[in-house]
């Protein structure tokens, strides 16, 4: 198993950058969920990326909320799929509220029926076109 500091840094690198935010800003960001704010500045961002200090339990947390970071990415990696559009879709998701969850659920569901219909129906044509193996 790879060193648990990879995963950790990898996620913050590859989360800052999607969100555009400079190290600044994510400690920023750490500061305002802390409540505290001199206590993170971007070297501890830094620091995190290149993998020269290993942060404590409460730096983490608030860096994983800064970011909005699902856990599961540093966590339980071999889970979570390569894909930053599904790990974007995961922030989005929860970011929400209950009642945005609520109204944003049936949606999800209506759109992904169509998308499956289209590539089941895509997938058909071509099966059509080559003929039978």
């Amino acid at each position: 198993m790879r060193n648990p500091m990879d995963f950790l840094s990898a996620a913050v690198l590859n989360t800052r950058k999607q969100q555009k935010l400079t190290q600044k800003q994510v400690a920023e960001r750490m500061a305002a969920e802390a409540a505290e704010s001199d206590k993170y500045n971007d070297r501890t961002v830094l620091f995190i990326e290149k993998k020269r200090k290993v942060p404590g339990f409460v730096t983490v947390f608030y860096l994983i909320r800064a970011l909005r970071i699902d856990p599961d990415e540093i966590f339980y990696p071999e889970q979570t799929p390569d894909n930053p559009d599904k790990a974007e879709l995961r922030r989005l998701i929860a970011d929400c509220n209950a009642s945005e969850a609520k109204a944003l659920a049936p949606i999800i569901q209506s759109v992904l029926t169509v998308l499956r219909d289209r590539m089941s129906t895509n997938e058909t044509h071509e099966e059509k076109k080559s003929g039978p193996l």
